[in-house]
């Protein structure tokens, strides 16, 4: 999953003229937010959030590899054609490899582009591959993030974080006070229109194409959006300016067969080839990172357990975790510094901080470690919230909750806001220290069968069935093959 950490909140400022800039693409000029060079360094800064936010990968080898086939797709883009500029010709292109279960690829402007272990665990080939990093090449040839940015108006750019959880998702206020976010998640969630994402996709399919793959593999990785869409309701990674994955099947097979017709044979797929490449990729959530079981949320790692209220959510993210009430008003983050020595100067600092009044403080005791709680308000232009700040020291550092809501609703949500810190303790169960993740094992049918019966049990912790169906593009009662590799664990 992914984390996050309290840092000072950081907006994207728009050139308050535009500039007048080539498309490679299209070789037409038009409006963008920023130059070429502008939208490289915003990448070059922002690629190091993106880094700090997911972390990457543990793979050289799988790395490398991404990285090659990154660089392979790019040599048939608009920006490494003869006809184009030599700024876009010589810019150079970084693909990273992120340690996240979420199925996402996406990219940041100046040649940025990043895939997740999750995308490649839901790949079944090179091909399906080839396709989203064209896609992704797609975005930066195409400048959508200058072109978006330039539409949007200042107060409008959205920030990861608070401010997209708070009010975005939430419905609740929190852009002032969160801090949450930075530039680059600033800029992932400036959303693509419907016609960037068209774009990106044809001209997806026209790199991959161009370089051998069987471009019409794509359609069955679609297939596969929609069903994950369908059993969780929505892929949260992907924006609603996505077009509907079901359309996009289709257009994956009408594109392959133009590049057909225009005589590029695209027979490239190397689907055993890809597989044995995933042979041990982490798959899921990784447990020694955090997971819940019978409400209760336990951290192997760092060797701590605090209870989540019934019926609320948890978002486990590298530096953070997010608990969000069912009716969405109410969030409660968790995060950690090493930098202030107790648990009263966290909270201090987060009380000085402008704009916040403090309501109440004062130090507690929380399972015989040292900890220190305050309540606030803090006027945003939405209204004003109602803010819970405790922090508590342990085994070292300092962990912090921070709980908002809507300060008509603050009362009621505070005891849910104090409930895991003030059940924040040490975990000593062995069998949970002792957890691993699974990784994933490659697997020969050797004899024809459902794929439902092929599924060792217990599953892994945290999965189903049909995940696994999924992840393998098959449906569960579908007969599969002897000899066929599925991807197990």
């Amino acid at each position: 999953m992914r984390k996050v950490i309290l840092t000072h909140l950081l907006l994207v400022l728009l050139a308050s003229a535009c500039t007048y800039q080539i498309n490679p693409i299209t070789g037409r000029k038009r409006a963008y937010a920023y130059t070429w060079s502008q939208e490289v360094n915003l990448g070059k800064e922002a690629d190091a959030e993106i880094i700090q936010e997911y972390g990457l990968y543990n793979d050289p080898k799988l790395s490398a590899y991404i990285e090659e086939m990154g660089q392979k797709i790019l040599k048939e883009s608009h920006l490494r054609r003869e006809t184009a500029s030599a700024e876009f010709q010589n810019t150079p292109f970084t693909f990273r490899l992120l340690d996240s279960p979420v199925v996402n690829a996406f990219a940041l402007p100046g040649g940025y582009v990043y895939v997740t272990r999750g995308l490649l665990a839901h790949l079944n080939n090179e091909a399906q591959l080839a396709v989203v990093l064209g896609h992704e090449i797609g975005h930066v040839a195409g400048r959508h993030h200058s072109k978006r940015a330039l539409q949007q108006k200042a107060g409008q750019v959205a920030l990861m974080g608070g401010a997209v959880l708070g009010e975005k998702i939430l419905g609740v206020p929190g852009q002032e006070i969160a801090q949450l976010g930075g530039q680059a998640s600033a800029m992932l969630f400036l959303s693509y229109s419907r016609d960037d994402e068209t774009e990106s996709d044809v001209v997806g399919v026209e790199y991959a194409a161009k370089s051998g793959y069987r471009t019409s593999e794509a359609s069955e990785f679609f297939v596969s959006l929609k069903r994950i869409s369908d059993q969780y309701g929505r892929i949260p990674t992907l924006q609603s300016s996505h077009p509907d994955p079901g359309d996009r099947e289709q257009n994956m097979k009408r594109l392959y067969e133009a590049w057909k017709q225009k005589g590029f044979e695209q027979k490239t797929v190397e689907q055993g080839a890809y597989k044995k490449r995933l042979e041990g990729l982490l798959v899921g959530d990784n447990p020694r990172n955090g997971f819940v079981k019978n409400g209760v949320f336990y951290h192997p790692d760092l060797k701590f357990l605090f209870s989540v209220p019934t019926d609320w959510q948890l978002i486990n993210e590298p530096t953070r975790v997010i608990l969000v009430d069912k009716a969405q008003k109410g969030v409660l983050v968790l995060s950690s510094t090493q930098k202030a020595s107790t648990a009263e100067v966290v909270v201090n600092q987060f009380l000085a901080q402008e704009g916040i009044t403090t309501l109440s403080k004062k130090a507690v005791t929380i399972n015989t470690f040292k900890g220190y709680q305050s309540t606030a308000k803090a006027q945003t232009e939405q209204g004003e919230i109602g803010i819970f700040y405790a922090a508590v020291e342990y085994n070292g550092s300092v962990y912090a909750y921070m709980g908002y809501s809507e300060a008509a609703q603050f009362d009621a949500y505070l005891p849910y806001f104090f409930e895991p810190f003030q059940k924040f303790n040490r975990l000593t169960d062995s069998s949970i220290l002792g957890i691993q993740a699974t990784k994933m094992k490659l697997v020969e049918v050797t004899e024809a069968k459902p794929f439902q019966q092929l599924l060792p049990l217990p599953l892994p912790v945290g999965t189903k069935d049909l995940d696994w169906a999924i992840m393998n593009q098959v449906e569960l009662n579908e007969s599969i093959p002897k000899g066929t590799i599925l991807k197990l664990y």
